[in-house]
């Protein structure tokens, strides 16, 4: 419960709390997210694991098997936990991660099925699979809630069924890997 001491003007969420606001009288009294910043451990344990990383150029992939999809370009990546050599996030801390993550799939053909997967080592967490009604471009997406210990790793794979290889299309809001550590 927040205490007000008016004749400070600061007000404190617990009596001996180091997070305070000064309340100049012309303001209203309110905590601002700049004054939780210095304490990591009133933020949820200062849950800064958070990365996102996409593919730069297209890449082909073979059908009847699930290709790693090789994102080598980072939009973000707070706390360098994503390799773009090994197109791996590798946690650094034990925790609940969100992942969530999209590939593009240039001109599919009709009556086809495609999937894309979250990886967590290298047994499969999650998958999506879509099944195409017509020839147009495709982009499945997957996301899961995953307990990942330190040095575990996550990665994006996709497959399909069609007769040849078909792209990946290559783009930071066409084919990416999203996580964010939750707790």
């Amino acid at each position: 419960m927040p205490q007000v001491f008016p004749e400070t003007g600061i007000i404190s969420l617990e009596k001996n709390c180091p997070i305070q606001h000064i309340h100049s009288g012309t303001d209203t009294p309110r905590i601002k997210t700049s004054d939780l910043e210095d304490d990591a451990s009133l933020l949820g344990g200062g849950f800064t694991s958070k990365s996102r990383a996409y593919l730069n150029g297209n890449q082909s992939v073979a059908t009847g098997v699930e290709k790693l999809i090789e994102l080598e370009t980072e939009s973000y990546d707070i706390d360098g936990e994503f390799d773009t050599t090994s197109h791996l996030f590798t946690a650094t801390t034990a925790g609940y991660y969100y992942v969530g993550a999209a590939v593009w799939i240039d001109a599919q053909t009709a009556d086809k099925q495609y999937s894309v997967s979250i990886y967590k080592n290298a047994t499969r967490a999650c998958r999506t699979i879509v099944h195409s009604s017509h020839v147009q471009n495709l982009a499945p997406s997957v996301s899961s809630v995953i307990y990942l210990a330190a040095s575990d790793t996550v990665s994006l794979y996709m497959g399909h069924n069609e007769a040849g290889n078909i792209n990946a299309v290559a783009g930071e809001g066409s084919t990416y890997l999203s996580i964010h550590r939750l707790s």
